[in-house]
């Protein structure tokens, strides 16, 4: 009798915690779904509101355009103009910074890791140490000393002390990829040895496709940062303006001296045009990269 009581309170335990597992996995499910189409409501709400007029705007934020006009478009592609730069000019500098950050990210953190990963010197410990302790100083301390650094060397103001700054290959993406590196079989390096290749050739043919799962992953959030970046043409590149700071420059214009949201929203709506073509072509790409580092 005492079986027959343990057992029907493990099952109705065993009922009652799927129950609240269910519940609480579909109450998540419901929340992410409502953050997402919270996302979207913004985004549609900006592109609805290019199309208005300033005065259309301010009588009805919410409402549908009375007249779907394309002139919000034609002025910030045709009148933006700051410091010299087009916004095409603006457009350019962008790329320029990212392609800066795709040779970076192509190249010297995972040179970086290699070394780290695979190799014992004296001072190892300390480089790693400083990668640790650097990662923990908000990015607003370092400046100071980078702008000194890039006064102080003539590489102000230019694309190549940007470059610089940023190809010292250590940071966040060096720890994992060292971390994935540590992870693969020295066998595989052991036997291209036994067949005559050079480190590099083991790093090129065996430990950098590894990478290239996470590798791909981090290329295209570094696109999307370097294409957001604000502070760094603000400040290191302040006579190249990018898009970022068109934007900034939108707002002073169109806004606080003009209250003209619409022309704003416009810039806005393009500068999202390139981020959501990256997703609509690689999105697919991030969640099958898994396979993209096998060994052949």
């Amino acid at each position: 009798m005492n079986t027959k009581k343990k057992c029907a309170q493990l099952s109705v335990g065993r009922i009652f915690g799927n129950i609240l597992w269910h519940s609480v996995k579909w109450l998540f499910y419901i929340f992410m779904v409502l953050m997402a189409l919270s996302f979207v409501y913004i985004l549609v709400w900006v592109l609805i509101n290019s199309f208005k007029t300033g005065v259309n705007y301010t009588k009805d934020v919410f409402g549908l355009p009375k007249v779907w006009d394309w002139e919000n478009y034609t002025q910030v592609l045709s009148s933006m103009n700051y410091k010299g730069y087009s916004i095409w000019g603006m457009l350019l500098n962008s790329l320029k910074l990212i392609a800066i950050n795709v040779i970076i990210t192509m190249t010297f953190p995972q040179m970086a890791a290699y070394v780290l990963a695979r190799f014992n010197f004296r001072g190892k410990a300390l480089i790693e140490g400083a990668v640790y302790a650097s990662m923990m100083i908000p990015v607003v301390g370092n400046l100071a000393s980078q702008l000194n650094f890039l006064v102080s060397t003539n590489l102000y103001n230019s694309f190549l002390g940007v470059f610089l700054l940023q190809a010292s290959g250590l940071g966040f993406g060096q720890i994992l990829l060292t971390t994935l590196y540590r992870g693969i079989d020295p066998a595989y390096a052991e036997a291209a040895y036994m067949d005559g290749a050079s480190e590099w050739k083991v790093f090129l043919w065996i430990y950098y496709p590894q990478s290239l799962p996470l590798l791909m992953i981090n290329l295209i959030n570094g696109i999307i940062a370097v294409w957001n970046d604000f502070l760094t043409g603000y400040i290191f590149l302040p006579e190249h303006p990018t898009i970022a700071l068109a934007l900034q420059q939108m707002q002073a214009s169109y806004v606080s001296y003009g209250n003209d949201y619409p022309v704003m929203f416009a810039g806005i709506a393009l500068t999202m045009i390139p981020v959501l073509i990256l997703f609509a072509i690689f999105g697919q790409k991030i969640m099958n990269t898994k396979d993209l580092g096998a060994l052949k």
